[in-house]
């Protein structure tokens, strides 16, 4: 005949036993809930990431914008940074200067998000192709002018900082996916046998 004391230690070990199942269902549960709203966080970034992306797009295909940075691109040349003041600068020409500050507060903005973590600008460069280093390589002498004229009022890159930062941040980044696209390309040729010609610097 089972004992009184037998059948209280079995409820005791059943009860503890239903509540280390429960604790673990529910512990199953509120992780299941965590990974799911980290999920909902992570495509809602995500949502936000090609919404911004594509009003930076609209925005940098409008007419206006893109008669502007074509026209800097293409058709504008200077020799040295006093030659850009006069002919592009805000003293020199301020209906010129007008189209600077138009297509560069962009890239300004662009670089700001960036360093904030609040834009990848990813799809950007995949939109743009090469085009936007073409024009850092021929803006960067006037930027870097206008800050070095600035600096004896204080200003050391102040100037369009961000749009520097964008440029020079795609800059590292090229060069990293250029080493590793190098590094596939030479491995490729191994496997197939072939010699490996000289990598590309």
């Amino acid at each position: 005949m089972v004992d009184i004391q037998t059948i209280g230690v079995l409820v005791t070990a059943a009860s503890v036993s239903v509540a280390a199942i429960y604790y673990a269902f529910t512990l199953r549960i509120t992780q299941k809930n965590q990974e799911l709203s980290l999920k909902a966080q992570e495509h809602a970034l995500e949502s936000r990431q090609t919404q911004l992306t594509m009003q930076l797009y609209e925005k940098m295909s409008s007419t206006e914008y893109l008669t502007d940075f074509m026209e800097i691109l293409e058709k504008w040349s200077w020799t040295d940074y006093d030659d850009f003041k006069v002919k592009y600068g805000k003293e020199g020409d301020p209906k010129n200067w007008r189209k600077v500050w138009n297509v560069c507060m962009e890239w300004e903005q662009i670089g700001i998000l960036m360093k904030y973590g609040a834009f990848d600008p990813n799809m950007l460069y995949d939109q743009w192709a090469g085009i936007y280093i073409r024009f850092w390589e021929k803006m960067e002498s006037a930027v870097i002018g206008m800050n070095l004229e600035d600096e004896p009022r204080g200003g050391t890159l102040e100037y369009a900082e961000d749009m520097y930062y964008f440029f020079k941040e795609r800059a590292a980044l090229d060069r990293v996916d250029f080493r590793l696209w190098e590094q596939a390309r030479l491995e490729k040729r191994a496997s197939l046998g072939l010699r490996p010609r000289p990598a590309y610097k």
